[in-house]
Parts: C-alpha cells; sequence; structure tokens
C-alpha cells in the first residue's frame, strides 16, 4: 500500500467543529503513545470530509498517510496488526479514541446556522428543533397556539415557580423512558416538554401568553 504525501490532502474551510486546545493535545499525545486508529476521510478531490483535526495532529507530527480508494458501498476497517484490545496499549487506545473525541469538539454555530439556513448538510435531520435551538442560541420552531401547546405539562413555564438547576434528559427507547418514569414516581404527560421534581403545585396557566421581545420592551416604556 502506497505512502502519499499529506500535503495533497486539504481542510475542510467550513468544517463545523472549531475543536478545542485541550483535545488537540490528547490528540496528539494519543498519536505519539498509541499509534495511529481512526481514519481520515476525505472526498474526490482530496478535501477532507472527516478526520479534519487528526490530519492536523499527524501533520505536525510527521505522520506519512496512505490512502486508501472506495466508492462507499463497503466499510473500510484499520487492522492494527501490533496491537490486541486484551492488550495494556490496545484498551488504551480504545478509551483515548472515545475520550479525544469527545474533549476536541467545539461546534461552531455560525458554520451550522449558514448550513442550516441554506438547507445544506442535512443539519434540520442531525439536530432536532429543541437542540438546534439550544445549541445556536436561536428559535427556529414556532408556536401557533400558546394554550394548546401548555395543556398536559402545567409545570413547563409556572410563574410561581423557579427551578434551582435544570438539566435535559434524553431517552434512546421508550423502555428507557418508562424506567426513568418509574424511577423518580412521577408521571410525564404526553405532551410534557419540562417537569419540575419533586411535582410541585402549581398554579393554572389560563391568562398567560408568550410575549415577544418588543412587547416586553413597549411594557417597560409604558
Amino acid at each position: 500500500m502506497p505512502k502519499v504525501n499529506k500535503e495533497i490532502l486539504t481542510p475542510d474551510p467550513k468544517n463545523a467543529n472549531r475543536g478545542t486546545e485541550q483535545g488537540a493535545e490528547k490528540l496528539r499525545d494519543s498519536l505519539q503513545e498509541y499509534g495511529g486508529g481512526r481514519s481520515i476521510l476525505v472526498d474526490r478531490d482530496g478535501t477532507i470530509i472527516a478526520g479534519n483535526k487528526t490530519y492536523e495532529a499527524a501533520r505536525k507530527l510527521g505522520l506519512p498517510i496512505q490512502i486508501i480508494e472506495t466508492n462507499g458501498e463497503s466499510i473500510v476497517a484499520v487492522k492494527r496488526v501490533d496491537l490486541s484490545i486484551e492488550d495494556q496499549k490496545g484498551r488504551a487506545l480504545a478509551y483515548a479514541d472515545n475520550r479525544v473525541a469527545e474533549l476536541d469538539l467545539d461546534w461552531d454555530t455560525d458554520q451550522i446556522t449558514e448550513d442550516f439556513e441554506a438547507e445544506i448538510g442535512d443539519v434540520d435531520r442531525l439536530f432536532d428543533t429543541w437542540n438546534f435551538d439550544a445549541l445556536t442560541g436561536k428559535q427556529t420552531g414556532e408556536v401557533e397556539d400558546n394554550h394548546g401547546e401548555w395543556q398536559g405539562m402545567p409545570a413547563f413555564d409556572n410563574p410561581g415557580i423557579k427551578p434551582y438547576r435544570s438539566i435535559k434528559v434524553s431517552f434512546a427507547t421508550m423502555e428507557d423512558f418508562e424506567a426513568f418514569v418509574e424511577l423518580i414516581d412521577q408521571p410525564i404527560g404526553e405532551n410534557e416538554r419540562s417537569i419540575f421534581f419533586p411535582e410541585q403545585e402549581v398554579t393554572a396557566q389560563i391568562g398567560y401568553r408568550v410575549q415577544s421581545d418588543d412587547e416586553e420592551e413597549e411594557e417597560k416604556e409604558g
């Protein structure tokens, strides 16, 4: 398998992952200590689709890169003939691979928004409305009937209760959701998007509505 000059590859100029200093440091350490693991994916012109940070680290360390051509109809598996998952080094690489990917992720929200608005990259499929809004600080979802949205979830925005802390909990399966409901011993309605734990007595939401920013400003000035 031929080795090629690493300079032929071009980093993605619109990579939505800015990376982090800590992630870059851990990635270089991993490559130096355990060698290469996760591959780099490039398009037909040599521009990187995935693995931009790995490429940057490999270039700084002077590591050669091997190109394997494929049309995407099969999966390329990288076989490390010098490692075993039962060995200390093999297991350490498994941890390093997952941990570095976690540490080296820093979303570029401007790039994600640009791609979202241009309807490219399937951003709308990869980020649901709530995740996208939380990530970018923008509101993309529309609520036509606020009172209808509140039906069945009185704790959604009760003016008399202020939470100490709020977190988002996601469930991979219905079984996981049902196990969570059983664990907290608290009912969660079908339309409910927010709850208090332990359950609180709340006032009715009838008569409340969401104000726009302009309305809030006018109310303050008045």
